[in-house]
């Protein structure tokens, strides 16, 4: 595991690095630049985080995943009521205060979860099942909000619309169409 595990640290470390050059050139000649880059390099760390997790529950203790939980919480929903939140001119602030604390949050979910099946009712599995619906409407939610209403909408409003947005996509639209395609290639076969 050391000389793969070495490997992966080095692409994830050259990817940042790559990410910050690219980050840096291009908005020195003018042109924005997104942090998307983060949100793919977090989910492959999360990623080899849940297909290692035996090495890491066994070496990490069950107390600093609890309190990783806790504290990446607090900071990502109540962080900007606190005073907490991190605005510097050099930094990324999104990436700050919501990729890395959303990151923490799945990593010691994922982490705890292994461990003990706590996340195995209904509702979760509904969430997880409706994970793509998810993904593909809150983009939509949180922006037309941002851009015809108000750039401070409470983000805790937000979350829940997006949640309840992707849910309803994934019960009356995916799900039928996945049961529609379904009987098509039955039929066609």
């Amino acid at each position: 595991m050391g000389g793969q595990l070495q490997r992966n640290i080095f692409i994830v470390i050259a990817l940042i690095v790559g990410d910050t050059l690219l980050n840096y050139i291009l908005t020195s000649r003018g042109y924005m630049y997104g942090n998307y880059f983060w949100i793919f390099i977090f989910g492959m760390l999360s990623y080899y985080v849940y297909i290692s997790r035996a090495f890491y529950d066994r070496y990490l203790p069950k107390i600093l995943l609890y309190s990783i939980l806790l504290l990446s919480t607090i900071y990502l929903f109540l962080g900007k009521y606190l005073g907490l939140d991190y605005y510097i001119d050099d930094v990324d602030h999104y990436v700050v205060n919501n990729m890395i604390p959303s990151f923490l949050i799945v990593l010691s979910l994922l982490l705890i979860e292994s461990n003990y099946k706590l996340f195995s009712s209904k509702i979760l599995l509904l969430f997880g099942n409706a994970s793509y619906s998810l993904y593909l409407t809150h983009y939509i939610l949180i922006h037309t909000v941002h851009d015809y209403y108000d750039k401070n909408f409470n983000n805790e409003i937000l979350l829940i619309g997006s949640l309840v947005v992707g849910v309803v996509t994934y019960l009356y639209l995916e799900k039928p169409l996945i049961k529609y395609t379904h009987k098509f290639i039955k039929e066609k076969s």
